[in-house]
């Protein structure tokens, strides 16, 4: 089986404005790295191994969820890269800004009402607000940084899943150290295995991924100009969060609950985004090759029926070229669901 030659196509520099977004990238992630440990560094040394041991469980479910968040991008996984950046992003920079503005909001609610209504709603009124904006503001850097590969819902949605989950990772870490004075510091691994029981299996699959994956696409829609669907969505994202926040339902019943509230909202809108992608990809192939490159499986078994070698190479390279002109294509009114 042979493929047609791929165009050649020269490779564009990065203008000002990504040159610019890939060092805020940094710089902001960087800082938010330099805040977590200034915040952290003492606990840390007094519960090394609660810390440790902390990173290795959130580490081994990051893992995981990384390779699955891409895996769930339709037709194509995204760049391996982006979406690294995606995860370091809520790990190191979001988490970091948030702990600060957190802390702030909290000692203005206190004022504004009472200790006791900061310490029952300070969480729901503080976290849903600087979270999701900061987190949402990774994947609007991102979209900056590199525009050929955050181009609307679909990317969004997914990066902002990624960024929801090193935040998730990063909280969760946190999470677990200070679990360990609360228990008397007597056992420190039994403390940091309950909090992360707790926070992976009964609230991990509501939590910050299922949030950040509904900003994120709202980001993907203001991309493409439909503004008011992109605001609501960010919208959404905040209320999920103050949702799963807010103290009342505070059983375990009701977490589940919440939980599964923030999840089936991601799904639904998962599958509404993932429709109207796969929509404009079969409007943007050639028809007689539409279902051979929008199968993972069929474009696996059709490198596998291909002789090793330069044919092989040619055949993965037009793969390649055809759905990058997926993402390449802009959409019309109708199906402006990519």
């Amino acid at each position: 089986m042979t493929a047609p030659a791929v165009p050649l196509r020269r490779a564009s520099r990065p203008d000002g404005v990504s040159v610019v977004a890939h060092v805020a990238f940094g710089v902001l992630a960087a800082a938010g790295l330099v805040a977590l440990w200034s915040l952290y560094a003492g606990a840390i040394t007094v519960f090394p191994g609660a810390f440790v041991l902390g990173v290795v469980l959130q580490g081994a479910v990051a893992m995981i969820g990384f390779t699955l968040l891409r895996r769930l991008r339709p037709i194509h996984a995204p760049p391996f890269g982006t979406s690294l950046a995606a995860l370091v992003w809520g790990a190191t920079a979001a988490s970091g800004a948030s702990v600060t503005a957190n802390d702030g909001l909290l000692a203005v609610w206190a004022k504004v009402g009472s200790l006791g209504f900061s310490s029952a709603w300070g969480a729901a009124l503080s976290a849903p607000l600087n979270e999701e904006l900061l987190k949402a503001a990774g994947i609007a850097l991102l979209a900056l940084a590199v525009p050929h590969v955050v181009r609307g819902p679909v990317d969004g949605m997914i990066f902002g899943a990624l960024a929801g989950l090193g935040f998730q990772a990063a909280e969760n870490v946190i999470y677990g150290l200070q679990a360990v004075p609360f228990g008397g510091g007597v056992d420190q691994g039994a403390a940091v295995v309950q909090s992360f029981l707790g926070r992976v299996l009964i609230t991990g699959l509501g939590s910050h991924w299922t949030m950040s994956a509904v900003a994120g696409a709202g980001v993907g829609y203001a991309l493409i100009g439909r503004r008011w669907t992109g605001a609501g969505l960010i919208l959404a994202a905040i209320a999920m969060h103050w949702l799963f926040d807010a103290p009342f339902l505070a059983f375990l019943g009701g977490t589940v609950a919440k939980v599964a509230v923030n999840f089936v909202a991601a799904v639904v809108l998962y599958f509404a985004v993932r429709h109207g992608y796969r929509v404009h990809a079969r409007r943007v192939l050639p028809p007689e090759e539409s279902g051979s490159l929008i199968s993972r499986g069929a474009r696996r078994r059709a490198r596998r029926e291909t002789p090793p070698g330069p044919v092989r190479a040619r055949l993965v390279a037009y793969q390649e070229w055809r759905l990058a002109q997926i993402d390449r294509t802009r959409p019309g009114r109708r199906h402006a669901v990519v």
